[in-house]
């Protein structure tokens, strides 16, 4: 929320990506010892954790500061990540794979190639019900009429950015309209392909920095994969039945996990997920936090 001087203004951009300060849910896990099914195991899903699991998890919000007391707000900007998609068509192959390899035992995942990369319906109940609470905390901001100017919502060209606005503005602005049987409005969300909110794909120092850094066998996420997750390598494929599962099927595994195949979900114990997320965290740090000046500088 933002103090403004003679203005309310409403502006809201769906992107299909974000660094990993800002994409991932703050998530606190508080059960001890192997816990069974993606249910338990979506705590450590970092950045794919759904809405749901992160609101299990996160810490309670505090009370709001003695100086804002009273105030109102005046106008917001968000900056919203998509709701839960299926893997890409590169990890969708990596998956579809190790299916192959474990053969009738294996149950397909919840997503086709048709649906690489695309929202999932879990995912536009989840910006559904966001602009739904987002509406209920601001109901003296929203309830002015739409127009274009006052409500400025934006989303980057990926169809699963523009499927995320469109469920979250129906959250938003339900019952505020006159079209079809719940009132909805005639919402305009700009899209474009804009390099503003992708400016790690368009600067060539950071990619050279990030070919070196995983190239370097030094370095603190190579020889954290080498040991450590080695050692889920291990776990894992015994679970699995798969002697020869390599380095690349582990983390192909992981990610049909995270986006909600039992058959591989099966393979981790919550120990498994603890380091798993660890590389994750360890890995943005040096690609994405503050592990190489070049990661904030480019901001």
């Amino acid at each position: 929320q933002r103090m403004a001087c003679c203005t309310r203004h409403f502006r809201v951009t769906i992107r299909a990506f974000l660094i990993v300060v800002l994409a991932r849910s703050v998530v606190v896990v508080h059960s001890q010892g192997d816990v069974d099914g993606r249910t338990e195991l979506a705590a450590f899903f970092g950045s794919k954790s759904s809405y749901d699991v992160a609101q299990k998890y996160q810490k309670v919000p505090g009370k709001v500061a003695p100086m804002c007391a009273g105030a109102e707000a005046v106008s917001v900007w968000a900056l919203i990540r998509h709701g839960s998609r299926c893997p890409t068509k590169r990890r969708l192959q990596s998956i579809r794979r190790l299916e192959g390899k474990l053969g009738q035992s294996a149950t397909r995942g919840p997503c086709s190639a048709e649906d690489a990369g695309h929202l999932t319906p879990e995912g536009a109940v989840e910006m559904y019900a966001l602009g739904e609470r987002l509406r209920g905390r601001l109901q003296t901001l929203l309830q002015m009429p739409y127009s274009h100017r006052a409500y400025d919502i934006r989303s980057t060209h990926k169809p699963r950015a523009l499927q995320s606005a469109h469920a979250f503005v129906t959250g938003l602005f339900e019952g505020t309209g006159n079209l079809g049987l719940h009132g909805m409005q005639a919402v305009a969300i700009e899209g474009s392909k804009t390099p503003l909110l992708y400016f790690h794909k368009t600067c060539p120092n950071y990619q050279k920095h990030k070919h070196v850094l995983q190239q370097d066998p030094l370095s603190e996420v190579n020889i954290f994969e080498r040991t450590r997750l080695g050692e889920v390598q291990a776990r894992v494929a015994k679970k699995l039945q798969l002697p020869d599962l390599t380095m690349e099927g582990l983390h192909a595994a992981w990610t049909a996990c995270e986006f909600g195949h039992p058959t591989l979900c099966a393979g981790f114990s919550r120990d498994d997920a603890e380091m798993l997320e660890f590389y994750s965290d360890l890995s943005n740090y040096w690609l994405k936090g503050h592990g190489h000046p070049i990661n904030y500088e480019m901001r």
